[in-house]
């Protein structure tokens, strides 16, 4: 089963993520190269809410998940806190990056590269 089917069957279908910014780094938002700095490697799906902000979201895989993610350019998913249950509103996939070291190996367009968002992590 590709990694973008296993992030439907979730709860009810959405995201559970949980918000990582603060604990990671301790600011409310980082570039996308600190974002992926925790892991070796990282994934990273540049996201819009539905207040138009870019966020991102982060997934610890490398190659292979960045080309399973690749497909849900365009697709939005409702999210949920991890712990809390709430409603983290919806989240539309812009750009998938995939980061290893302190370099972007493979991204599908430009956007979100040069920004600065909150991270969240897949729970």
């Amino acid at each position: 089963m590709k990694v973008s089917e296993l992030l439907t069957e979730g709860y009810n279908g959405d995201w559970s993520i949980l918000p990582a910014t603060m604990e990671l780094y301790g600011r409310r938002t980082v570039d996308i190269i600190t974002a992926a700095s925790t892991w070796d490697e990282a994934t990273i799906l540049v996201c819009e809410n539905e207040q138009g902000r870019i966020c991102f979201v982060s997934s610890a895989g490398g190659k292979s998940s960045f080309n399973h993610y690749k497909d849900l350019i365009g697709r939005s998913f409702s999210t949920h806190h991890d712990q809390t249950g709430a409603s983290k509103g919806m989240y539309k996939v812009l750009n998938v990056v995939w980061v290893k070291g302190k370099d972007i190996e493979e991204k599908v367009n430009e956007v979100g590269i040069n920004k600065k968002a909150s991270l969240a992590v897949f729970k």
